[in-house]
C-alpha cells in the first residue's frame, strides 16, 4: 500500500530532481511544502474519482434524519436490509413527501388490502444540513452507497485512499502545483523586464501549466473509459 512519504519520495526524486544541498545540508522543497501540494492533489482528484463507500444506518423508532458519514460527499443509493430502495426528492419536496407519507399511514393501506403497498420502494431521501432525511420512518436498518472525500494523510505512515490506478493523477498534480509555487516565488524576483514591466515568459510557469493540462487530459481520458464520458 502506498503512503504520503511513498509519493513525496517520488516527487522529489523522480519529477522535482530534488537533492540536499551540500552546503547547507537542506532540500531545496521542505516536506511541508510538497505534503500541501499532494493534499491539493487528493482534494481535486475526490471531485473526479472519489472513494465509493457503503455503511449501514441503525434507525430508531420513528427517526426520519441520520447524520451523514465522515468525508461524505454525494448518495449513490440508499436500500433497506429488506431490499426495499429509497428514491431521491428535491429538499423543497420533502416536507410535502412527508405529509403524503403520514396520511397513507392514517389509512394503513396495508391493512386494508392485506398487502405491502409498493414493497419495493422503501420510501424517499434527500440531504440537507448535513443530514440524511427519509420518509416515511424506515422500520429496518438501512445500506447507504455514497461517494465520498478521499483521507487526507497527516502522518507519512498514512495509506493513501486513492486507487494504485490513480497515483499518476496525483504525482503529476501535486507536481504541477509545485510549480506553480516556484514559478510565483521566481516572478516576484524577476517580474520586470526593461521593456514592457512584465515577465509572462517564465519557463517554471510554462512547465507548471503543461502539466496540469495532462493532467486534465488524463482525468478526461480516464472518465471516458470508466464511464463512457461522465461522471
Amino acid at each position: 500500500m502506498t503512503t504520503r512519504v511513498d509519493i513525496r519520495t517520488i516527487l522529489r526524486r523522480d519529477k522535482l530532481r530534488d537533492t540536499v544541498n551540500t552546503t547547507i545540508k537542506l532540500y531545496k522543497w521542505a516536506d511541508v511544502t510538497i505534503d500541501e501540494a499532494i493534499e491539493e492533489a487528493i482534494r481535486d482528484i475526490s471531485q473526479h474519482f472519489p472513494r465509493e463507500v457503503r455503511c449501514t444506518i441503525t434507525a430508531e423508532t420513528d427517526q426520519t434524519a441520520f447524520t451523514l458519514p465522515e468525508a461524505f460527499k454525494e448518495v449513490s443509493y440508499l436500500v433497506n436490509t429488506t431490499g426495499g430502495r429509497f428514491s431521491y426528492i428535491s429538499p423543497e419536496d420533502y416536507e410535502s413527501r412527508c405529509y403524503l407519507d403520514n396520511q397513507e399511514q392514517s389509512v394503513n393501506y396495508s391493512e386494508l388490502y392485506g398487502i405491502a403497498i409498493s414493497a419495493y420502494l422503501a420510501g424517499y431521501y434527500t440531504v440537507w444540513a448535513d443530514q440524511l432525511m427519509v420518509t416515511p420512518a424506515p422500520n429496518a436498518s438501512m445500506y447507504l452507497y455514497y461517494k465520498a472525500w478521499h483521507t487526507i494523510p497527516t502522518q507519512d505512515t498514512d495509506l493513501l485512499t486513492i486507487s494504485r490506478e490513480d497515483e499518476d493523477l496525483l504525482i503529476l498534480y501535486a507536481w504541477g502545483v509545485c510549480m506553480s509555487r516556484d514559478a510565483a516565488a521566481d516572478a516576484i524576483l524577476q517580474r520586470w523586464d526593461e521593456t514592457s514591466g512584465r515577465r509572462d515568459d517564465n519557463p517554471v510557469l510554462l512547465q507548471s501549466t503543461r502539466l496540469f493540462n495532462a493532467y486534465h487530459q488524463k482525468i478526461e481520458e480516464r472518465k471516458a473509459r470508466r464511464y463512457g464520458g461522465g461522471f
